[in-house]
């Protein structure tokens, strides 16, 4: 592909009004959650209980919150009104101090910024902190136990890791290590010691073997030091090492601590570590293990990494938390590190890690102007997804992330060699190209392979272009191929309810025609040139319909039996199932035949050949349905009521039956005479032309009976009937004359009102696509409109078979439209003719009120550009417009 142009630009027409509005904004009520219950000093030891216990609570909040008035108490008869005298109010990102003793002399050294005194207390065993607002809506609440999950110091707080985690549980919270006061240990009024974070670990090093090169990083955030000496770190197997240094190992205040198996920089691949341990006591795995911290019993950090399920799995290169304020024991939060160090591996040991924060695609894509470009657009990003597409040799790839509106983006030309099913981080600039939201040139890193894919969106043809769709994987179902050539590979395919373009972006084997009846089309919803489109991935990703084509079950003699299936070319249909339904006495509704399908020939067909008697002479129903779960003799019908109460099957695609006085199960029904050429229900029948399908009994031509078309059989054809031709192409077996004619408004079948909306004064396109049918050459082919509407046809004759498209124009009229196409033609001094309905709505934009600007009235037409109305006396204005031009180019 050659290289891409961009220059950026639009039209734009500005007049700048001036106004001031003054608005008064309510303060809010707090919700739960709003104020966290942060830390805990239930048992001190410098001073009593009943002098030195306090809790701690934090606003993460960007608004100040007052608590006066409001509640604390346990589950038993502690309670405590908050009565400050006046507002007590803990600011936004800031914290308040609540105890039972406020003089800094005989509470251990605390600044309480609230005494609720001896009316409340904390139990040195298990208890709960319950705060309640000013109408007793519960806020936030704690529920300690006794060290049976929670920490249960002495002479330390009980400190909350991470205000973002949940509070109520136990492991989210750590004992703290920082020194205040008289002796005791907590952060009261301060941000908690986070007092050790796994920051980075290197489990698979390249340039030194495991024995050699293995090494995690631990990260204190708080703002003192943290001294380790003494604590342990294990898996959940028996690998275990207790720390013992000798001395303080202390982790400084935001800095970084390098635990590995060798301290020798030229032999471990040159790293620097703070700490050897022997690897006989730990090691890493380099599919999944864990690392877990603890102080004493009591847990601090852990991580479970998964062999690359969720978490990265490099080899050569560390994993690293992208922020230490992250979960990291999420698999998403970690990245691969980018950075050499030493002998050649990647990683960033004692150092900042240099994994960006992960923003996530809907973040990226989602902007509440239904046009307007992503909030991210210019700056540098780091994202992850599931590789849904890679298009045009690896030039254009699209990932997702989970399901549903602003899940899918763009990559244009990254770095690698990706495959779909890839679970991908992609570093780069979000740019808006032409209004498709992508990162060019991106840097990919590969997590993990073989993912499946996330659904394809099930949307109707008219909500496919949408920006929210952008990039998703979307899918449209049952649509008709409406416009086969719109130019440039593209083509328009329609289930009622509007067009959406189908794009050929990449290569697949379907050539559409007008009027080809689809069961669905899936692809990546791609956007260039001002329009959205539909990218198939390949042939998989269009399933052309398949109908019961031709069927014989009582013929002359012994039965010649067989279904033919009709459907795109060497398609593999195995998901399909016919099943036979008898029709007929005391089994009516009961499987009577199960017939699997498999994959069509070039031509589209699939012939199931069966032995005699196979199926019923009687009444029977074929059932063509995809997904089918049952088994040969279920009955289907339970109470004999003619309808199916036992469905064991995703979707019936087709349906026929022969009706001979029992009990049919589908719509399309062939009975006596149903087409005036027999008082006898047809033993077989075919639809001429192959595929011919409107959901009734007209699409059916009764076989000849006697077997004509079936090697060995002579046959008695006659006018009307279809020549059986089992796994060949239906014809009739005597000359018939048939004309079919099918119209559409705009793109839309429009068969009933009120069709597509259409702008009064819009052109209007009608298309007009009429085949010969039938089995001899039609001569004089005219097709007119009954509104006087004159139609253009290419010619004027059509070969059996042949088919053409007709095309009138006309410009939208108000209200509901409607009008009637025929077509009529002749074969020798026969006329056959046919018609088919269409419809519109024109509809009357809506009229912009007057604006009334410095005493003078404008009207303002759909461009917003205000436009002076000279009543009575001559205006005079002066007009100050900027026009700001903008070209797009695209290769």
């Amino acid at each position: 592909m050659g290289m891409r142009f961009i220059l950026r630009a639009c039209t734009t027409i500005m007049v700048i009004l001036s106004a001031f509005v003054l608005l008064g904004i309510p303060a809010s009520a707090a919700n739960p959650g709003d104020l966290i219950i942060n830390e805990i000093m239930n048992n001190p030891n410098s001073v009593a209980d009943q002098d030195g216990e306090w809790f701690e609570l934090y606003n993460p909040t960007v608004s100040a919150i007052d608590i006066n008035g409001w509640t604390i108490q346990d589950n038993d008869i502690d309670s405590h009104v908050i009565n400050n005298g006046g507002p007590l109010v803990i600011p936004a990102g800031g914290y308040l101090v609540l105890g039972n003793n406020a003089d800094t002399t005989t509470n251990g050294g605390v600044a309480v910024d609230y005494d609720y005194g001896s009316s409340w207390f904390l139990s040195n065993a298990e208890d709960e902190i319950i705060l309640l607002d000013d109408s007793l809506n519960e806020i936030d609440r704690v529920e300690y136990d006794n060290g049976l999950s929670f920490p249960d110091p002495t002479g330390s707080s009980m400190a909350l890791n991470n205000p973002g985690l949940d509070n109520n549980i136990g492991v989210n919270w750590s004992i703290s290590a920082t020194l205040y006061g008289d002796g005791d240990y907590g952060t009261p009024g301060t941000t908690n010691v986070i007092n050790a974070v796994i920051n980075e670990i290197m489990k698979d090093p390249n340039a030194v073997a495991d024995q050699d090169g293995e090494w995690f990083e631990l990260f204190n955030a708080g703002s003192v030091g943290v001294d380790i000496n003494g604590w342990t770190f294990k898996d959940e197997d028996a690998n275990s090492h207790e720390i013992v240094n000798g001395g303080p190992l202390l982790i400084p205040a935001g800095g970084y601590l390098v635990l590995g198996v060798n301290g020798t920089m030229p032999v471990n691949g040159g790293v620097a570590v703070d700490y050897v341990y022997p690897r006989t006591e730990f090691a890493l795995a380099n599919a999944d293990d864990e690392i877990i911290l603890l102080n004493g019993t009591m847990e601090v950090d852990r991580v479970e990494y998964d062999d690359g399920i969720t978490f990265p799995d490099p080899t050569g290169a560390s994993m690293v938390l992208r922020d230490p304020g992250l979960d990291n024991n999420i698999g998403v939060n970690w990245g691969i590190a980018s950075t050499a160090y030493g002998d050649g591996d990647y990683g960033t040991p004692g150092m900042i890690n240099d994994c960006l924060i992960l923003t996530p695609i809907y973040d990226i894509q989602y902007t509440a102007d239904p046009g307007g470009d992503s909030p991210y657009e210019g700056q540098e990003v780091a994202t992850q997804g599931i590789v849904t597409a890679v298009l045009d040799g690896g030039n254009n790839v699209f990932i997702q992330d989970g399901i549903g509106p602003w899940s899918g983006l763009h990559l244009y030309q990254p770095s690698g060699v990706i495959s779909v099913g890839d679970r991908i981080e992609v570093k780069g600039e979000i740019i808006e190209y032409y209004g498709l939201t992508e990162i060019v040139g991106g840097i990919v890193t590969i997590f993990s392979s073989g993912n499946p894919l996330p659904a394809s969106e099930i949307l109707p043809t008219g909500s496919v272009s949408q920006e929210q769709w952008e990039s998703v994987l979307v899918k449209v179902e049952n649509v008709l191929v409406t416009s086969a050539d719109m130019g440039y590979g593209e083509w328009g395919v329609n289930d009622g309810s509007g067009e959406v373009v189908i794009d050929d972006l990449e290569y697949y084997a379907y050539d559409p025609s007008d009027g080809d009846l689809l069961i669905y089309v899936q692809g990546l919803l791609y956007y260039s040139y001002s329009s959205f489109k539909i990218e198939p991935r390949d042939d998989s990703d269009i399933l052309q319909a398949i109908v019961i084509n031709e069927f014989s079950a009582s013929t002359t003699g012994t039965d010649v039996e067989y279904v033919e299936i009709f459907g795109g070319p060497t398609t593999d249909y195995s998901s399909f199932t016919i099943l036979e339904i008898e029709g007929d006495g005391s089994s009516v509704g009961t499987i009577d035949e199960v017939i699997t399908l498999g994959l069509t020939d070039a031509s589209g067909f699939y012939l199931a050949g069966l032995p005699p008697n196979s199926l019923e002479n009687g009444t029977i129903t074929l059932l063509l349905v995809e997904g089918f779960t049952g088994v040969l003799g279920t009955d289907l019908d339970t109470d004999d009521n003619g309808i199916l109460d036992v469905t064991p099957w995703n979707l019936i695609v087709d349906s026929v039956a022969v009706d001979d006085g029992g009990t049919v199960y589908s719509p399309v029904s062939l009975g006596p005479n149903y087409d005036g050429l027999s008082p006898f229900a047809p033993g077989g029948a075919s639809r001429i032309p192959d595929g011919y399908d409107t959901d009734s009994a007209t699409d059916w031509i009764r076989n000849d009976f006697d077997l004509y078309g079936i090697p060995g059989y002579t046959g008695t054809p006659q006018p009307g009937e279809a020549m059986n031709t089992p796994n060949t192409s239906n014809i009739f077996a005597a000359p018939t004359a048939l004309i079919d004619i099918e119209k559409s408004t705009s793109g839309d079948d429009a068969d009933t009102p009120p069709g597509p909306s259409i702008p009064v004064g819009d052109p209007v396109t009608w298309t007009y696509v009429v085949r010969n049918n039938g089995t001899v050459p039609l001569t004089d082919v005219t097709v007119y409109d009954d509104q006087g509407v004159v139609v253009t046809c290419p010619i004027n004759t059509l070969a059996a078979g042949e088919s053409m498209s007709c095309t009138a124009t006309g410009t939208a009229v108000a209200g509901q439209y409607a009008n009637l196409g025929t077509v009529e033609a002749k074969y020798n001094d026969d006329t056959v003719s046919d018609t088919d309905p269409s419809h519109y709505f024109g509809a009357v934009p809506p009229v912009e009120p007057p604006i009334e600007v410095g005493g003078h009235i404008y009207s303002t037409n759909r461009i917003n550009l205000l436009i002076p109305v000279i009543t009575g006396a001559a205006l005079i204005a002066t007009w100050a417009i900027i026009l700001i031009r903008r070209r797009r180019i695209q290769e």
